[in-house]
């Protein structure tokens, strides 16, 4: 592979490398370093500019880390990949996590086994998570599920032949908490911590 078409900086905070098997070595506190991501982005657009990647942008910054991207960047991020679809500064986003983490033995995240996200599944012979995913791009984000299994991957593609109602899109609205699947607590003493704002 001579290039990357999309290469994202996942999180604003940067973490002391111990290893790719390593994450959070410490008693679940994250060792975080105080790299700047500015510092970062330069070098991103480094990878731009020799061709290694067409297009750089972001996942997981808050409105004032991209404020200060947009500041200070010769580049500026093509994409903002984000837990839930918020699109204050951007005109496209991606869900990450659209379908929260499955869980099938505690039942989570709840509207995955609610009755009536499986009544409305059922109405269209689709599965809750197709009806999920289909929600999501309704919405205006590009759902980025993550799967391994062929079986899944074409499950997930499977979600173009059918729209849902006004109805169907109250329902799910009434499953919106605002909580995240992913807080990353364990790195919250990181000055570049993005969610002590709430974009």
């Amino acid at each position: 592979m001579d290039y990357v078409d999309l290469y994202l900086m996942h999180w604003p905070q940067s973490y002391v490398y111990h290893g790719d098997d390593v994450i959070f070595p410490h008693q679940g506190k994250a060792e975080v370093s105080d790299i700047d991501y500015l510092d970062t982005w330069k070098a991103m657009e480094e990878l731009v500019t020799k061709g290694l990647t067409k297009s750089i942008g972001v996942s997981n910054f808050n409105s004032e880390q991209l404020k200060r991207i947009m500041e200070n960047c010769k580049i500026k991020p093509i994409h903002n990949q984000l837990q839930s679809p918020r699109r204050y500064l951007c005109r496209l986003v991606t869900a990450y996590c659209p379908l929260g983490r499955p869980d099938p033995i505690n039942k989570l995240p709840t509207y995955l086994y609610d009755s009536k996200v499986k009544a409305i599944a059922d109405k269209y012979g689709k599965t809750p998570a197709q009806v999920v995913l289909r929600y999501v791009l309704e919405l205006g984000t590009v759902p980025i599920p993550k799967s391994v299994t062929k079986t899944r991957i074409i499950e997930n593609f499977n979600i173009f032949d059918f729209q849902l109602t006004t109805d169907d899109h109250k329902i799910l609205d009434s499953f919106h908490t605002g909580e995240r699947i992913i807080p990353m607590d364990e790195s919250k003493h990181s000055k570049y911590y993005p969610f002590n704002i709430e974009f």
